[in-house]
């Protein structure tokens, strides 16, 4: 493998830079370090931190191979789970799979068999890393595992602005012209590499909730039983700011938050110093105390940081400038191998790639192709929107007609979140990062809610206030001035909070109308 070579090259350890990684082929391949399974006559091999598990249909046998971290309605997915809705004597067992797949919420990719059919799944966004050579019939979570020789750079980027200023590889393509990247929403097919969509339903977005606060009361039972869940059964390290996303996953974990084994804000910039000072009075009210990384009291000696670097772009196959957390080494202060429940796809809860003239605005390409970043946000020009526009418009003309009305929220997670965690997570080798949001059921429940109300981010605030009106009542950044200093006086906070606090307060006693006929409160 190509990533074996490079490895060799900068006088990296192959076992470690791949630690949370797999590779899936047909044929015997030699991966050093990584643990070898045997499952429906594929070779597949994982990284030494990569959890596993066989699942069971409810006769005893076994229907899948799952790799990663996923929490079901039952708990935490285990090794040699009997799963009593599987039956692989059914002629529907895949769909049946289909179903299960949709209420796991966390980090995986799972290959199922039934007989000599052989698919691969994902998590709800490819968090896990799924990529693909046809020609080697080669599954990997990225390209460096998915290659034998040079990378074949792809024609459609600008691979100098991909390494320095954040570029991403979108539209399922990868640095590599000859792997792609899974679309999420699909299954691949091992017989011949094909993609078919099984989620969303072609008729929307499956049962839903007939009120805004059953559909509340769905999203805080799913997500707090994925956060508590990983909780009890990991070394979790939960990471807050100054915003709405990192307190919803601290309130999701409710009286499991002691269970954290560390609560804590990186400090790499002014405003990651607000974020911090906020942070600190969100774990206050949690019964918690916050643990501050500050770049500027961290002494990490270079060659380490260095080593750091080579290891995040040796995992991700090319030399991308590394997160801040690496750059400045404030990541050392977080447990070797912790889980860090991070609140990605609560986004869509604030509908983030949503625009606000709502079914006008998804009729505008441009901005939405823009959003993708295939070059830098401030470098897109009209030849990267001729370039990729077309591409656009035939992935959202291909979306079932009654999901068009949520193609930016797809957008989102089919399209950017997989070029971007799908790329970086996997290459981040000393802990696991995961959302405990990452379920399609929680998707699903999520694009219900009326896109401007998310939009304006009053979801998020109706969540946090039903489960925990003192949480809801701590400042966001946007809501504090300058002077840090201000946060420790809690006269100003709470004029700080008066104005959202008193409308999230007055909406609460119209949640139980709203509807999707009706979808804002009296």
């Amino acid at each position: 493998m190509q990533a074996i070579q490079a490895c060799e090259t900068r006088g990296a350890n192959f076992a470690r830079v791949f630690r949370y990684q797999y590779v899936i082929s047909p044929r015997p391949i030699e991966a050093p370090g990584m643990r070898a399974h045997g499952f429906a006559g594929l070779h597949v091999h994982t990284g030494a931190s990569l959890r596993t598990a066989r699942l069971r249909d409810v006769h005893g046998k076994v229907f899948g191979l799952l790799l990663g971290i996923a929490v079901g309605p039952d708990g935490l997915v285990t090794q040699n789970q009997h799963i009593d809705s599987i039956d692989l004597t059914r002629s529907d067992a895949f769909t049946a799979i289909e179903n299960l797949l949709t209420h796991f919420a966390g980090r995986f990719t799972l290959i199922a068999a039934q007989g000599r059919d052989r698919r691969v799944y994902g998590d709800a966004v490819g968090m896990n890393g799924i990529v693909y050579n046809p020609t080697l019939q080669r599954v990997a979570a990225s390209v460096p595992l998915c290659i034998d020789d040079a990378v074949q750079d792809h024609p459609d980027y600008n691979h100098h602005l991909c390494e320095t200023e954040g570029g991403k590889y979108t539209f399922f393509d990868t640095r590599d012209r000859r792997v792609r990247r899974m679309n999420p929403s699909c299954y691949l097919d091992l017989a011949n590499f094909a993609e078919t969509r099984f989620w969303p339903p072609s008729n929307g977005l499956g049962p839903l909730p007939s009120s805004l606060t059953d559909t509340y009361d769905e999203i805080i039972s799913i997500a707090s039983h994925s956060t508590q869940t990983l909780l009890q059964s990991f070394p979790c390290v939960l990471p807050l700011t100054g915003g709405r996303d990192s307190r919803l996953i601290a309130a999701f974990a409710g009286n499991d938050m002691h269970r954290a084994v560390q609560i804590y804000t990186h400090v790499t910039n002014y405003s990651s110093r607000q974020d911090a000072a906020i942070a600190a009075l969100v774990a206050q009210t949690l019964g918690g105390r916050l643990c501050v990384h500050d770049r500027r009291i961290t002494h990490v000696p270079q060659v380490r940081r260095d080593r750091m670097r080579d290891e995040f772009q040796l995992a991700l196959g090319y030399d991308a400038a590394p997160p801040s957390e690496l750059r400045t080494g404030v990541v050392t202060h977080l447990p070797f191998d912790a889980l860090v429940l991070r609140g990605h796809q609560t986004d869509i809860l604030r509908a983030v790639f949503s625009d606000f003239r709502g079914p006008t605005g998804r009729a505008a390409l441009r901005w939405q192709v823009k959003r993708l970043m295939p070059v830098p946000y401030a470098r897109f020009t009209n030849a990267e929107e001729q370039r990729f526009t077309h591409r656009y418009a035939a992935w959202r003309d291909a979306l079932p007609y009654a999901l068009r009305d949520h193609s930016t929220d797809l957008m989102f997670t089919e399209l950017y979140y997989p070029s971007s965690v799908g790329a970086t997570f996997p290459a981040l080798n000393r802990n696991f990062y995961i959302s405990p949001f990452n379920s399609r059921r929680l998707i699903s429940l999520a694009m219900s809610i009326d896109e401007q109300y998310r939009h304006e981010s009053l979801a998020v605030d109706d969540l946090v206030y039903r489960m925990n009106p003192a949480l809801h009542n701590v400042p966001i950044d946007y809501e504090t001035g300058a002077s840090l200093d201000d946060l420790n006086d809690p006269h100003y906070c709470a004029a700080a909070v008066q104005a959202r606090a008193s409308r999230t307060e007055a909406r609460a006693g119209g949640l139980a109308q709203v509807t999707a006929a009706n979808p804002w409160p009296a």
